[in-house]
């Protein structure tokens, strides 16, 4: 489901991207449900993706995208350590972090050091945690 899903973003991309209007693409924000990434056969796609967006942004075009996750190893870390971060109270400003692959590797998946790097062949996206209000989460 996921190849599905990441296809079918990119199409809405690629309509946009061919849009009379070139800033169109730039001035969206992309959603997809869950995270930017492609395991297995799919994961040859990775490399593709990433020189796009990176092309994208060099021709001052970037394409912002992001992945909503609901479940798995970073929504139960996210969980662990949430109450730490700001904001605790509704009139300060909200707060992010971005992970790093050692990072995800030490804290989230609490691995040894890897061959290869966490993310290296399968992510085309990297994570942030995101506090908006001492309630609302997202990464």
């Amino acid at each position: 489901m996921l190849i599905m899903e990441t296809l079918m973003l990119f199409t809405a991309i690629r309509v946009l991207w061919g849009h009379t209007d070139k800033s169109l693409v730039t001035d969206t924000l992309f959603i997809k449900d869950g995270p930017l990434t492609l395991r297995s056969q799919y994961s040859k796609l990775v490399p593709n993706i990433r020189a796009f967006l990176q092309h994208a942004k060099d021709n001052a075009r970037p394409v912002h995208v992001i992945g909503q996750e609901k479940s798995g190893a970073f929504f139960d870390h996210l969980a662990s350590i949430v109450r730490f971060a700001q904001p605790h109270e509704r009139d300060q400003l909200p707060s992010f972090a971005v992970l790093s692959h050692e990072f995800v590797r030490r804290e989230v998946h609490r691995s040894p050091d890897l061959a290869n790097p966490y993310g290296k062949r399968t992510n085309w996206g990297e994570k942030i945690y995101l506090k908006i209000d001492p309630v609302h989460t997202w990464f």
